[in-house]
């Protein structure tokens, strides 16, 4: 489709006196009452910014079939930031928008089934919560949930071990990254996850993965050396998108593979980077999976599995995450 650089509309935003990219100049008549009026205005404006880009890539896809390569152009917003507007504006038609509520409260629920959106989304209304007392309520609800299931720690041992640490990481609200909704999990800090019975579950001879970020590499390798594992080599996701909160642009993420003991790999020569699309938030790919499975024996055992996967036993709290999502896979 041939496109044409258009000007912005003049009648985009109506507001007395002179108005530009960078400034608005009201004249000196300007009433009280309305100089007040117009701010509210502003306000308005601002919160209902997402909402409409949100809207208007629904309505560019639909009807021109454009991609983010054209919006981000249009824009000038990160892949992440229209990303996220478009997911809420499909999550919440128009007559479930609460006019009352800004778009962040309604951005912090999208994750969640629509029933359970909708009352945590009346429940905001009536306690005139602001989005991140709402987003607390919502997390504090989900620890007190986890708290309660009990589980059962692994009696056997074994001669593969996955983990993926529940870093104790902020999240990012800036631009944050897609699909980082389901972000409120409880965590865990580096005396915390040392604790942990890892050196119980291993057998002598055992290979151990363990999920780390960029910024949480260093403790990563501290914790591997800490459990009685000997750092092998770093394997690298390579994501299909990423996100930029500083500087470089966070499209990785990685694994270290360290062994115990003198367990060989059942094949040599698999690559140390392998490209999976991102979807939910802490959700690993199924070729990470496909992997281990290729080059390390079980019994395996995923620790603070999020979703059941073919060869491995699950360990953790929040073991059916995903399952219902995925099937096994």
């Amino acid at each position: 489709m041939k496109r044409v650089k258009a000007g912005l509309p003049t009648n985009f935003i109506t507001l007395p006196g002179t108005l530009t990219r960078t400034s608005w100049e009201p004249p000196e008549g300007l009433p009280f009452i309305e100089w007040e009026t117009f701010g509210t205005g502003l306000r308005l404006l601002v919160n209902a910014s997402p909402w409409w880009i949100g809207d208007w890539l629904r309505f560019g896809e639909r009807k021109y079939g454009e991609k983010y390569t054209h919006a981000m152009e249009a824009t000038g917003k990160e892949y992440s930031t229209l990303a996220i507007a478009k997911h809420v504006a499909e999550r919440f038609e128009f007559l479930r928008r609460r006019k009352n509520l800004s778009w962040a409260h309604h951005r912090d629920v999208a994750p969640l089934d629509p029933s359970d959106a909708d009352k945590w989304l009346d429940r905001a209304e009536r306690e005139n919560w602001g989005h991140k007392e709402l987003r607390a309520a919502i997390a504090q609800e989900r620890i007190a949930e986890v708290s309660q299931r009990l589980i059962d720690q692994p009696t056997g041992r074994y001669l593969c071990l996955v983990i993926d640490p529940p870093w104790p990481m902020e999240k990012i609200s800036r631009e944050v990254r897609p699909r980082q909704f389901g972000f409120d999990y409880p965590t865990m800090d580096e005396a915390e996850l040392a604790d942990f019975p890892v050196p119980e579950l291993a057998e002598a001879d055992c290979h151990l993965y363990c999920w780390v970020t960029q910024k949480f590499l260093p403790m990563g390798l501290r914790l591997v050396a800490h459990w009685g594992f000997e750092y092998q080599c770093l394997l690298t996701w390579v994501k299909n998108v990423g996100f930029t909160p500083f500087s470089w642009m966070y499209s990785t993420e990685h694994v270290i593979f360290a062994r115990k003991g003198s367990l060989d790999l059942l094949a040599r020569g698999r690559r140390l980077d392998f490209r999976a699309d991102v979807r939910e938030h802490s959700r690993k790919p199924e070729e990470f999976y496909e992997l281990v499975r290729a080059v390390s024996p079980g019994p395996r055992l995923d620790i603070f599995s999020r979703g059941l996967h073919e060869g491995f036993e699950q360990y953790g709290k929040e073991k059916d995450m995903f399952t219902a999502q995925q099937g096994v896979g």
